[in-house]
């Protein structure tokens, strides 16, 4: 899930989290933006450079220039995917929900498109609020910080 700051995100995680069978995480400080850039990145590197190298390696096995041989994309969105599931699916299964999800209001469209090539099924919800308001919502909570 991604959202702008104080546009109601948390309310809606604990809305879709309320249901017995649904965890959203919340927010990680964007930390997965580096991994999917380097996925990108690396997908980018697997099929120029490491094509070649995997090319030269079937053909003249370890005597070929084998130095950018790397794996095909695909299993390096295997990969992410693996990582992504084993923290949040799997955590999320350990406390009897089924279904997942995260909270982040530092990801665009970049991260939403990334995540959802890595798992097609997945629903992006954002949420867009008056940045006006915002900048009350915030003014509100520093003169009453009680209230949050």
């Amino acid at each position: 899930m991604a959202a702008g700051q104080r546009c109601g995100s948390t309310l809606v995680q604990r809305l879709l989290s309320s249901h017995p069978d649904v965890l959203i995480w919340g927010e990680h400080g964007g930390q997965l933006r580096p991994m999917l850039s380097a996925m990108s990145r690396m997908k980018v590197w697997a099929d120029e450079d490491g094509l070649e190298a995997r090319e030269a390696f079937a053909a003249d096995g370890y005597q070929s220039f084998m130095a950018n041989l790397t794996p095909e994309a695909k299993h390096i969105d295997d990969a992410t995917r693996q990582f992504m599931r084993a923290l949040f699916e799997e955590r999320a299964a350990a406390h009897g929900k089924p279904i997942w999800g995260i909270k982040e209001v530092r990801y665009g469209l970049a991260e939403a498109r990334a995540i959802h090539n890595l798992f097609p099924d997945a629903v992006v919800v954002s949420l867009v609020r008056d940045p006006r308001d915002i900048l009350r919502s915030v003014a509100d909570q520093l003169s009453d910080p009680v209230s949050e």
